[in-house]
C-alpha cells in the first residue's frame, strides 16, 4: 500500500506559479521594451546611423543648400532640422503588445511629423530595432522574468 507523503510549500509554489503566469505580459514590460527602443532609436538617428550601424545617405545638393541657408549642419546627417520629428516619437503599450509610432502633430513649419518620418524612413531606415537593440530586448525580457521568479 502507497504512503501518503506531504509536500510542504507546494501552496507558496503554486501562489508563485499562478503570479508568473498572470505577470507573463504586462504592461509594465511592454513599457520597459518601449522606453528602451525609443531611446534606442533616437539616440543612433542623432549619431547619424541607420537601423543596420550603415551611415545615412548624405543630403542631397539641394537639399544641402536649404539646410546651410538656414543655418543647420551638412556635414552630417541627422534627420533632427527642427527636432519635432524626433520628439513626437511616443510608444503605447499594453497587456500584450507595444506600438511605437510617430504622433501626428506638426512641426513649426506645418510639417506633420508621421509623415516625414515614414517618407526619411523609406530612405534612411532608422524607424528599425538593430540587432544589438533585439539583443538588449531579450535581455530586458529575460531580467524582468528573473525578477518575477525570485520575487
Amino acid at each position: 500500500m502507497a504512503e501518503l507523503v506531504e509536500i510542504r510549500g507546494l501552496r507558496g509554489l503554486k501562489d508563485k506559479v499562478d503570479k508568473i503566469s498572470d505577470s507573463i505580459f504586462s504592461k509594465r514590460l511592454m513599457s520597459e521594451i518601449g522606453i528602451f527602443a525609443q531611446t534606442a532609436i533616437k539616440t543612433r538617428t542623432l549619431t547619424g546611423k541607420d537601423a543596420d550601424g550603415a551611415d545615412f545617405t548624405p543630403y542631397t545638393p539641394k537639399y544641402a543648400v536649404f539646410r546651410k541657408l538656414k543655418g543647420r549642419p551638412i556635414n552630417k546627417v541627422d534627420l533632427d532640422f527642427t527636432g519635432s520629428m524626433l520628439a513626437s516619437m511616443d510608444i503605447d503599450p499594453t497587456e500584450n503588445q507595444l506600438d511605437i509610432f510617430f504622433q501626428n502633430t506638426e512641426d513649426e513649419y506645418g510639417g506633420k511629423n508621421s509623415i516625414k518620418a515614414f517618407f526619411l524612413n523609406q530612405k534612411r531606415n532608422f524607424f528599425a530595432l538593430s540587432n544589438d537593440d533585439i539583443n538588449t530586448i531579450m535581455k530586458i525580457v529575460e531580467q524582468y522574468y528573473k525578477r518575477l521568479i525570485e520575487s
